[in-house]
C-alpha cells in the first residue's frame, strides 16, 4: 500500500539536481505567474535548494551514504530520503540548517539501504500520477495545479503549497 503524507505549508506562516542553472528574470516572472509567493521568496527558495545541494556535494562521505531530495517553499525546507546511518542523517540536517535564509527544516530521512533503481522509477510514477490528478481538478475555483509542489521519496508523496 502506498503511503501518502500531505505536508501543507501555509503561505502566510511560512529533480534532485546537483547543479543549478540561474533562472533568467523572464523565467522567474513566468514562474511567479503561477505561484502565490513573491518573486523574491521564489528566488530565495531556489537559492536555499541550490546552496543545500552544493554544501552536501562538498562532503563526499554524505553523498555516498545517502540519497535525498531537498525542496524549499516559503523558506521552509523539506529534506526527504534515506541515509545509511544516524551520523550521516544528522550531518545532512546540520548542514542544511546552517544554510542562510532557511526558517524551518522538516526532516523525513529514513535509516535504511539506498534505494534501488526500480524504487526511484516507482517514485517518479507516483509523482507523475499526482501531478496528473492535480491537473484534472476543475471543481475548485481559482485552483492552479502549478501552485502545488510535489516531492515523492520512498513511495511517500509530500505536497507543498
Amino acid at each position: 500500500m502506498i503511503r501518502i503524507i500531505l505536508l501543507t505549508i501555509v503561505v502566510l506562516t511560512t529533480s534532485s539536481c546537483t547543479h543549478h542553472v540561474q533562472d533568467s528574470p523572464s523565467a522567474l516572472n513566468h514562474l511567479a505567474l503561477h505561484d502565490r509567493r513573491p518573486i523574491e521568496i521564489i528566488e530565495t527558495d531556489k537559492t536555499i535548494e541550490q546552496d543545500s545541494y552544493e554544501e552536501l556535494q562538498e562532503q563526499a562521505e554524505l553523498t555516498a551514504a545517502s540519497m535525498i531530495r531537498i525542496k524549499a517553499y516559503n523558506k521552509t525546507v523539506l529534506v526527504a530520503g534515506v541515509a545509511l546511518n544516524q551520523k550521516v542523517k544528522n550531518d545532512i540536517i546540520t548542514t542544511i540548517r546552517n544554510i542562510n535564509d532557511g526558517k524551518l527544516v522538516h526532516e523525513h530521512i529514513a535509516l535504511e539501504q539506498l534505494p534501488q533503481p526500480e524504487t526511484l522509477y516507482n517514485d517518479e510514477q507516483i509523482n507523475n500520477a499526482i501531478l496528473s490528478a492535480l491537473n484534472q481538478i476543475q471543481t475548485l475555483p481559482d485552483f492552479e495545479p502549478q501552485m502545488v509542489k510535489v516531492v515523492t521519496v520512498q513511495s511517500t508523496a509530500y505536497l507543498m503549497g
